[in-house]
């Protein structure tokens, strides 16, 4: 019951109290954690970000997928020409974001460079773990995706996809960083994505 947290936890001292509460801070969204002493991130200090992501950082089982739309991508100059692509890359982005909202997986990254459209999706991270997770959601939306894809859009798709431990943490500096799943299971999913020369 509520009374009995509340007594179990009046016995702890603060330093106690400040580690529980960094531990479930790990599993709500920043937004909805709330500091006592500071309002915004942006007072924190660069040793609070620093513990912060060495605590979030972990090896997990992570199926991770990758796929590349066969579209022509380069921006031509024709300002008609040039928001036709943006409309595609947008319809694009809604179609995978609205079949992963459906099986709980995450995006985590729509990329638009050099080398190509490229949507990676992840699940088993934070947040999108289950049961039977790469039989009941993973396959499952990737083939729906790419079938989408290509009956809604018209747009054919190379795609590869991984299961297998996957380092997920903060990479970069303190003032520039992003979350990211790396591992070799991550690097072949991508070498599966490239067609075939």
């Amino acid at each position: 019951s509520a009374k009995n947290v509340l007594k179990r936890c009046d016995s702890l001292d603060n330093s106690e109290l400040n580690w529980l509460k960094r531990m479930i801070s790990l599993y709500v969204h920043p937004v909805v954690v709330n500091d006592d002493n500071e309002t915004t991130s942006r007072f924190k200090t660069e040793s609070d970000d620093l513990e912060r992501h060495m605590a979030e950082a972990e090896l997990r089982d992570v199926y991770t997928c990758f796929i590349s739309p066969v579209i022509d991508y380069r921006i031509t100059g024709d300002e008609e020409e040039d928001e036709k692509l943006f409309n595609l890359l947008n319809d694009i982005m809604n179609l995978a974001r609205r079949h992963l909202d459906r099986a709980c997986g995450h995006l985590r990254q729509f990329i638009v460079d050099d080398k190509g459209v490229v949507l990676i999706f992840t699940f088993g991270l934070r947040g999108s773990t289950f049961p039977n997770m790469i039989a009941h959601h993973a396959i499952p939306v990737t083939l729906s995706l790419c079938q989408s894809l290509l009956e809604e859009l018209g747009i054919k798709t190379t795609a590869g996809a991984t299961f297998g431990k996957v380092y997920c943490g903060v990479v970069g500096g303190s003032k520039r960083h992003e979350f990211a799943a790396l591992g070799p299971s991550v690097n072949l999913a991508a070498r599966l994505m490239s067609p075939k020369t």
